[in-house]
This record gives C-alpha cells, sequence and structure tokens, in this order.
C-alpha cells in the first residue's frame, strides 16, 4: 500500500470517527417529552380529558371511517383520515378543549402543565433552611 492510500485511508477513519461523535453528542440534548395516545373512534375521543406537560406530544389515531380533527382555536387543528395518526407538541401551559371540525359534537379536554423540575438537569435542589429564608434559587427563573 502506498503512502497516499494510507494517509487517505487514515484521514477516512478520522472522518468517520468524528461523524460518529457528532452523532452521538447530537442525541445527549434535552430529553423528549411523553407521548400520550388519544383514540378517536365511534365519533368520540377516548381519554376525554388528558394530563401533560409541556414539551410532551399528544397522538391521535383515527380508528373510525371518516376524516376527525383536534381543534383548539388558536393552539392546535390536527387533521387526521381515518386509520392514520397525527401529532401536537405541547409548548405552552395551560387548558386546551378541542373538538372536530366536522363532528362538533366531539369535545374533549388537555390540561398542559409546566415542564416538570428535574435535578441535576442544569438546576440545582433546594435545600431545607428556616421558615422564610430562600436556601436555592433553582425554581426562581421558573416563577411567572
Amino acid at each position: 500500500m502506498t503512502a497516499m492510500a494510507r494517509g487517505s485511508l487514515r484521514a477516512a477513519g478520522r472522518l468517520l470517527v468524528a461523524a460518529g461523535a457528532v452523532v452521538w453528542l447530537g442525541g445527549q440534548g434535552k430529553p423528549s417529552g411523553a407521548v400520550h395516545h388519544v383514540a378517536m373512534k365511534a365519533v368520540d375521543y377516548e381519554p376525554k380529558r388528558l394530563v401533560a406537560r409541556v414539551g410532551d406530544t399528544i397522538e391521535w389515531a383515527n380508528d373510525d371511517v371518516v376524516a376527525h380533527t383536534a381543534t383548539a382555536k388558536g393552539s392546535f387543528d390536527v387533521n387526521v383520515l381515518p386509520q392514520r395518526r397525527g401529532r401536537a407538541s405541547m409548548t405552552t401551559p395551560g387548558t386546551f378543549a378541542y373538538i372536530c371540525r366536522y363532528h362538533p359534537n366531539m369535545r374533549a379536554e388537555i390540561l398542559v402543565e409546566r415542564e416538570a423540575f428535574r435535578p441535576g438537569a442544569g438546576q440545582q435542589e433546594a435545600t431545607p433552611g428556616p421558615p422564610g429564608r430562600r436556601t436555592s434559587d433553582a425554581g426562581a427563573a421558573r416563577a411567572s
């Protein structure tokens, strides 16, 4: 093998290692939220009420023979064809009543809570202290 060929192989090897590191590090970001499932069947939603957190995804599965939507005015509008699925990510806390635009008698609600506090996720856990005295500012940035 010539020196030039060995150099090319080494360069290709370094490129593969670097690409692997990028892929590996790319998966180290913020953990994704939970996926909650809602069935659309018999011209109804099941469950009728769902509690999720900011960052979670809602997935609607249309088990009916007609199209449905999950529509919360000003928040999300997911059109789901028969035997298909549709998704929406929850980005804002609050209570979101939604309907099917095609069948307005289909009604449900999603309560989206603020993202859960996770110690070790770049924040400190509060430590006990005397009443009326803040011992950690861990939650100060989250208050609104």
